[in-house]
């Protein structure tokens, strides 16, 4: 899933994943796959959106991200 040869290096870093409970793209496989990948991100998932949450909705996920960031 990871490339680069990131994937060892990104088990360990704190990150935001975010993607929409609706996206048409990214399959329950992959984002499973991320979430095994990444096991220290923290995960939002926007019930409402498609692929795009930051089109849908910019202000929730700006403060999504600054909440993140403020920890």
């Amino acid at each position: 899933m990871l490339v680069h040869g990131y994937t060892d290096t990104a088990r360990d870093w704190l990150m935001l994943v975010r993607w929409g409970a609706k996206d048409a793209i990214i399959d329950d496989a992959q984002k499973d796959a991320l979430r095994t990948a990444l096991p220290k991100a923290q995960v939002k998932i926007y019930p409402e959106f498609g692929h795009n949450p930051i089109w849908e909705d910019p202000a929730d996920v700006a403060n999504t991200i600054k909440g993140f960031l403020a920890n």
